[in-house]
């Protein structure tokens, strides 16, 4: 016998599915209401296939992720139920027979199946938009001239880049450049959004001195989980920042207080990027210092570092932020293995920021273990700095001479240069 797990809350054949089931080899561990039950069932029957219905209150993608790598069935009565299910991200989706029995033995088909293959990767996201399919190619032995008789190619649409700005343990100055940074880009008429992902210490919005009702990031978040995130959605949770001229740049406010780590969850801000990318050329990311992944697994597992972590593994450049001590340089280079374990594939930008004197000993501490990462020395000038967050300006706002200011400008050309 095969043990399950059913949530068929609201299909209306759900008794008669119940007593088809042992016929076909199935045994249900719980019949469960709504998908909390469904995950406390989850969590102490670990490994056993769920068979869930389009009307299962309370089912969102995170849902169907937090399951892990059991089996996820879904049974609908409709079309509808089906593409419901399929924007949860379960697969298979089984459309009930007229004969209960039947039905039934197509899960226990698909949990056979199951056992037979081995673990497959991760399911695909269900907000993500579609791979591109490959570009034809021409023939360069044709006899129309170029002109061709198979279709025309469409360029793909403008993909944004995401930018997380990190650095270790101590206060390097993370936000100082990624407020600068975001400026400097949105300055050059880049769309541009500014997101703070640090759940240690958030504090994008006061340095600005922005006033909002709920975080930005927790909202997209929620929506992420419901499976309503688009491009769209993602830019009417953010705030406008109005730059010298008439540009703009927008911020998506993080969390209001630290201990609200628990309300980002990794499957929905691994969500956000992608539709980030959608609506943004630029997307700078603040995130905390720690990378260390708590290596919780389960349905009601959560991760404090989820945000940081989520960010930098789904980063197109990373900006690496070291204070120039001593200090600051041996924190930096004790933690970039960690660093390229997370985000092995992206390029990566060194800051050495409240830059004094000269830089062969830092250069040569950390520079060796990124060789090809360029370094950009941004000086100190903590008396401007001082005085905008005080105030609740940018740099360009407060500081507009400052020659950290200037900085900004190589920086912010390093991150997109690639």
């Amino acid at each position: 016998m095969t043990e399950v797990l059913l949530a068929l809350s609201g299909l209306p054949d759900e008794p008669d599915l119940v007593r088809a089931a042992e016929s076909v080899g199935l045994r249900i561990v719980r019949r469960c209401v709504d998908a909390v039950d469904l995950l406390a069932a989850a969590a102490i029957a670990d490994g056993c296939p769920a068979v869930v219905s389009a009307g299962l209150p309370r089912l969102t993608p995170d849902v169907v992720a937090r399951l892990g790598g059991r089996p996820v069935i879904g049974i609908a009565a409709d079309a509808l139920g089906v593409q419901r299910l399929e924007r949860s991200g379960v697969d298979p989706v089984i459309v009930t027979a007229p004969a209960a029995q039947t039905t039934m033995q197509q899960v226990a088909d698909v949990c056979a199946a199951a056992r037979s293959t081995p673990a497959a990767g991760p399911a695909p996201d269900p907000v993500a938009p579609p791979a591109a399919p490959p570009a034809p190619t021409s023939d360069a032995g044709g006899s129309d001239g170029g002109s061709g008789g198979g279709p025309e190619e469409v360029p793909d649409p403008p993909r944004g880049r995401v930018i997380a700005v990190w650095g270790p343990l101590g206060s390097p100055g993370r936000t100082t450049i990624a407020l600068g940074m975001a400026e400097q880009l949105a300055g050059e008429g880049h769309r541009v959004c500014l997101v703070d992902a640090d759940t240690y210490g958030p504090s994008v919005t006061l340095a600005l001195g922005l006033l909002e009702d709920a975080s930005g990031l927790i909202v997209a978040c929620r929506h992420a989980d419901a499976g309503s995130l688009s491009p769209q959605t993602l830019a009417s949770l953010t705030m406008t920042v109005p730059v010298r001229g008439t540009g703009q740049w927008r911020v998506l406010g993080g969390l209001p207080a630290p201990e609200r780590w628990r309300e980002l969850r990794r499957t929905a801000l691994d969500r956000i990027w992608p539709a980030a990318r959608g609506v943004f050329d630029a997307t700078v990311v603040d995130v905390g210092f720690c990378l260390e992944s708590d290596g919780e697994t389960g349905a009601w597992a959560r991760e404090r570092n989820a945000a940081a972590l989520s960010a930098v593994a789904g980063a197109d450049h990373i900006v690496a932020v070291g204070d120039t001590s001593v200090v600051g340089a041996a924190r930096l280079a004790g933690t970039i293995a960690r660093l390229r374990e997370v985000a092995p594939t992206a390029s990566v930008s060194l800051i050495r920021n409240r830059a004094r004197g000269s830089a062969a000993q830092w250069r040569e501490a950390v520079g060796h273990l990124l060789p090809q990462a360029p370094v950009v020395d941004v000086p100190a000038d903590e008396r401007a700095v001082a005085a905008c967050w005080a105030r609740g300006r940018s740099l360009d706002e407060g500081a507009r001479r400052s020659r950290i200011r200037r900085a900004m400008e190589q920086v912010a050309a390093t991150a997109v240069s690639e």
